[in-house]
């Protein structure tokens, strides 16, 4: 495709992810993230990858709960890929609340983030993979940050990547 088709593609789609009316409803993030999960099930079993959660039992937030689903499977899809040439294959899930805000941290036991690379992360038509189109993460970051959030994207402690969803507290 010629690039000024693929910006206006994105921009079209950027239009799809900001409505005019936002559908904003109170949600259970924990169980956001366990349903999301089950979307993923066969890639989990087929890659042998185990999702390890350290998450209350509920958490309310009010969100459009559609949007960020695609967040998370995004952030889902993106670490099982990452993680299919490593022995251990876990995605560690933890949530921390604050006074005003609620972090997700997604950490994969992948091969991480390689230093000429982390700059470029979340910007439109840039991918690692051979496959991709480089537009998951950069609609991911428009979500969150409709969502008065943050997405960010770094080489976790421990090797791989981990990836923090900052949403308001608000449920």
């Amino acid at each position: 495709l010629p690039i000024w088709h693929t910006r206006h593609l994105i921009a079209r789609i950027r239009d799809y992810i900001e409505p005019q009316t936002k559908n904003y409803q109170r949600t259970d993030l924990v169980h956001l993230l366990r349903d999301v999960a089950r979307i993923v099930d066969y890639e989990k079993r087929k890659h042998g990858v185990t999702f390890h959660y350290a998450v209350p039992l509920v958490l309310f937030i009010r969100c459009d709960p559609v949007e960020i689903s695609q967040v998370v499977l995004n952030v889902y899809r993106n670490a099982i890929e990452a993680m299919q040439d490593t022995p251990t294959r876990v995605l560690s899930i933890a949530i921390a609340t604050f006074a005003t805000e609620v972090v997700i941290q997604f950490t994969d036991t992948g091969v991480g983030i390689a230093d000429s690379d982390a700059p470029l992360l979340g910007r439109t038509f840039f991918t690692t993979k051979d496959y991709g189109l480089g537009v998951g993460l950069a609609i991911s970051k428009a979500i969150a940050e409709k969502h008065g959030g943050t997405l960010a994207i770094e080489n976790a402690e421990s090797g791989g990547a981990k990836v923090t969803l900052r949403l308001p507290l608000n449920g």
